[in-house]
């Protein structure tokens, strides 16, 4: 259970790690409203990803097993693109600018947000939907260990990068 567990954690980190829209979001709502008003926007992942696992998990399930482990390897690769992405935004020094403008208010806004950004459904039709898979294949609890790690860690990195 440990493996699965640990891997989820490591891509629910990434997961919240990586740039995309929600986390833009969430980043210009702290800067304008403050950390302690933005806090609860971190949860949104848990309600907005419940549609898309379904429809992704409905879909992987219904495929052959050589497609999934395509997308297994579509996902590594999808992954080290976003390592390298953020590697290079490292090494940049961007230019100072403005706080972005208020876009919304509230956990149902965050959640809408998620719901439509790509990034949800890319990472669990690529990288977290096989994993849950195969773990869920060979246990029920191997399965949830990996959800559950992967939403602790992503819903704490969230919290973190909104403090800051």
């Amino acid at each position: 259970m440990m493996p699965n567990l640990l891997q989820g954690l490591l891509l629910g980190f990434s997961a919240a790690g990586s740039p995309g829209a929600f986390q833009a979001y969430l980043l210009s709502r702290a800067l304008n409203t403050g950390w302690r008003r933005t806090w609860p926007a971190a949860f949104a992942p848990l309600i907005s990803d419940g549609p898309v696992i379904v429809i992704v998990l409905l879909i992987l399930s219904q495929v052959p097993d050589s497609l999934v482990t395509g997308l297994r390897a579509l996902g590594g690769l999808f992954l080290l693109y976003l390592a390298w992405g953020a590697f290079r935004a490292l090494k940049e020094q961007p230019a100072a600018q403005p706080a972005p403008g208020e876009t919304g208010k509230g956990l149902l806004q965050a959640a809408l947000v998620n719901l439509i950004s790509p990034g949800p459904w890319l990472f669990w039709s690529t990288v977290v939907g096989p994993a849950f898979l195969k773990g869920w294949q060979e246990s029920p609890a191997l399965g949830l260990a990996f959800v559950g790690g992967f939403y602790v860690a992503m819903v704490g990195l969230l919290l973190g990068l909104i403090g800051v």
